[in-house]
């Protein structure tokens, strides 16, 4: 007995490593994505086809894989949780204030804007106001999972089958073809959400059984249809064959969940050692997409301090590319390892009893779904 639940005990110390490489691995994603979609003033995947756009397809389609995949792993490990922490929700909004109130302060000191009560308040209030999309619906799903994970638990796995089949047409089909169906991101996450509670209780099911061939041809069809879409764009001089293939990689985009889903399962079953560096640099992902995703950061980093709209026409445009995505990556995990070590760790190791009161009865509150 002893044995067994040592095996079990390192058994989810290794996935929870490949779990935290698949973090790594979809920020740099992302990073590169927004490379794509910011740089060159959001018109790389827009423009005419050339040898540098097609490396752009290749290497910059897979920010919204990035994304489905780290709510795929929040889910598959919530969803077993069922145990709501203000704490955690506390940390993801002091970290996301942190970043938006320190870059403001940071730009209107160095000159680059000029202070104003609106931008302060937008920045005070960035987790609530869709600063940052991601941040904001995720609040929201963790506010909800608990409720979400008595929904799953409650209904039978082939009603949720239904449930979910209705939900695919309606969000990531319906909405990729009419972008401006009344969908939310709230909605959205809710339904990565309950997909990945299907999929938890059906295990070695088609997805998982043939994670790899599928992620192959997925990506390889994605990639193809984009750089096919350019070429006959180009060709024709129809511009909104570009628009299509953007919005066909974006947001809501069905090819990109099923990635996802492929890509989980096979980071699910590889083999590797807990890390304790790996674990330590994906604790710093959610820092680096606040640092590079700020919204008036952003407006100066990619055409004005990466030169993205000058590099992008050069030869050595891939070198450039990879250069400013690792580079992002290190810088951004590098300030995060900083706040952790001198701000989050020291305030969080404190014991504030009156605060600590109020947090064990919201924490009592929302358990009690149970």
């Amino acid at each position: 007995m002893n044995a067994e639940i040592i095996d079990k005990v390192v058994e989810r110390k290794i996935r929870k490593s490949n779990f935290e490489l698949l973090r790594i691995i979809c920020m740099l994603l992302i990073i590169a994505f927004h490379y794509c979609t910011y740089g060159n003033e959001g018109t790389i995947f827009k423009l005419d086809i050339s040898i540098n756009q097609i490396i752009a397809i290749i290497f910059g389609s897979w920010g919204l894989l990035g994304v489905d995949c780290f709510i795929f792993i929040s889910a598959y490990f919530l969803i077993d949780s069922s145990k709501f922490s203000s704490k955690k929700l506390i940390k993801i909004i002091l970290q996301t204030l942190f970043y938006s109130i320190c870059i403001e302060l940071l730009l209107y000191l160095s000159g680059v804007i000029q202070f104003s009560i609106k931008g302060l308040i937008k920045s005070v209030f960035s987790p609530f106001l869709v600063m940052y999309w991601f941040i904001t619906a995720y609040c929201m799903l963790y506010v909800i999972f608990p409720f979400l994970n008595k929904i799953i638990r409650s209904m039978h796995s082939k009603y949720l089958l239904k449930f979910l089949i209705i939900l695919t047409l309606f969000i990531p089909i319906y909405k990729t073809i009419e972008k401006s169906a009344p969908i939310g991101d709230f909605i959205f996450v809710i339904y990565l959400y309950l997909l990945m509670g299907y999929l938890k209780q059906n295990p070695q099911n088609w997805f998982e059984l043939h994670a790899k061939i599928g992620f192959l041809i997925t990506t390889v069809c994605t990639i193809l249809f984009n750089i096919i879409i350019s070429f006959f764009g180009t060709l024709l001089n129809l511009g909104i064959l570009q628009n299509y293939a953007s919005q066909f990689i974006g947001r809501y985009s069905p090819i990109m969940v099923l990635n996802a889903i492929f890509l989980f399962y096979i980071f699910q079953h590889m083999k590797i050692k807990s890390s304790k560096l790996i674990n330590t640099i994906a604790s710093t992902t959610l820092g680096i997409y606040l640092f590079h995703e700020n919204p008036m950061f952003r407006t100066i980093l990619w055409d004005g301090i990466l030169k993205i709209n000058r590099v992008y026409y050069l030869p050595m445009f891939i070198v450039y590319f990879f250069m400013s995505v690792i580079s992002l990556f290190g810088i951004g995990a590098l300030i995060d390892i900083l706040r952790i070590k001198l701000l989050e760790e020291p305030m969080f190791n404190r014991k504030f009893n009156y605060i600590e009161i109020y947090i064990r009865k919201i924490d009592s509150w929302m358990n009690a779904v149970e």
